[in-house]
Parts: structure tokens; sequence; C-alpha cells
């Protein structure tokens, strides 16, 4: 469906798949408030909470990521008559919006790193292993030219996503 129809479409295929992958946190707080209420225990809402912040850093990590992935591949895409962020907006406009989603993304790691600052490792891990890349994401996507540099993001932000969900661990860490 996200090849033959989504992705033809002005941002409705970056969208998909970024909430496909979202989706996923979402069925966890689901499945743990079902079992709660068999159980008849109460809901942690910090564990809530928690996966909250997940499912949304997986959406806009996902979704930066597919807005690269739509810049490097403009070419094919123009000429498979798609309609995405890069050929609609052009490639500055679409800098642009992943500046913010970055910038967005960062924030957010900025607010757990606030909330869970008496928790050195996790300080620690948000600021070296997440916001630091995220950084360094947004400096070589705003000055990529080439679609290597493009490409070369992309697998920057796949290792931003597996840092995020490597940083899980760190909840098990601190209990």
């Amino acid at each position: 469906m996200y090849s033959l129809y989504y992705k033809r479409y002005f941002i409705i295929g970056n969208v998909v798949v970024a909430f496909s992958i979202a989706v996923q946190f979402i069925l966890i707080i689901l499945f743990e408030i079902y079992n709660i209420k068999q159980s008849s225990l109460q809901v942690n809402a910090s564990f809530i909470n928690i996966v909250l912040y997940y499912a949304l850093f997986a959406f806009i990590i996902n979704l930066i990521r597919e807005i690269i992935k739509d810049i490097e591949d403009i070419e094919g895409d123009r000429k498979c008559g798609c309609k995405t962020i890069p050929i609609v907006m052009g490639i500055l406009k679409t800098k642009i919006i992943l500046s913010i989603l970055i910038f967005i993304l960062i924030i957010l790691l900025v607010l757990v790193l606030y909330r869970l600052s008496y928790l050195f490792i996790v300080a620690v891990y948000l600021s070296i292993f997440m916001i630091l890349p995220l950084l360094y994401l947004l400096y070589r996507t705003l000055y990529a030219t080439h679609k290597f540099e493009y490409s070369y993001s992309s697998k920057i932000s796949k290792i931003i996503m597996l840092l995020g969900i490597l940083s899980m661990f760190l909840f098990e860490i601190n209990k």
C-alpha cells in the first residue's frame, strides 16, 4: 500500500510510516492497561508517560528519516510522479522542516532530561548519545548537497533510533 499508493501523496506516506512505528509503543500501553484491568491493579502513570515519550520519539525520528530519504530519492520520485515534500516545497523548505523536527526532538529529550535529572546515568546518556547525535544530524542534513550526503544523514538517523531503543535499558538499570 505504501509504495503503490501512500508514497505518491504529499506527506501522507511519511506520516503513515512514522505512525506505524510509533503505534507499536501505543500497543504496549493498551496491552498493559488490559492486563491491569484483568488483575484489578492500578495503572502506573509513570510507565505510561515513559512509553508515550518513546512513541513520540519514534514518530518524530522516523518522520525525519523518511523526509531525508525523500530528499535522497528526489529524482526517482519525480520520475514516478510522487508528490513528496522536497518535490512540492523544494529542498530548502524541506531542510527547514527537518530542522524544526530535529529541534522538537531535542526539546523533548531536554524535557526528559530535566524530569529525570536525578538519574545521573540517564542525564549522561541522553546528553551524549541522543542530543549530540541529533545536533550532528542537523548539521549534516543542513549542509548536505549530494545524494550520498543525504544517505549518510539517513544512516545517522538509524543510529539515533538504535540509541533511543538502547536507552530503554537505562530504566532497568535504575530500578
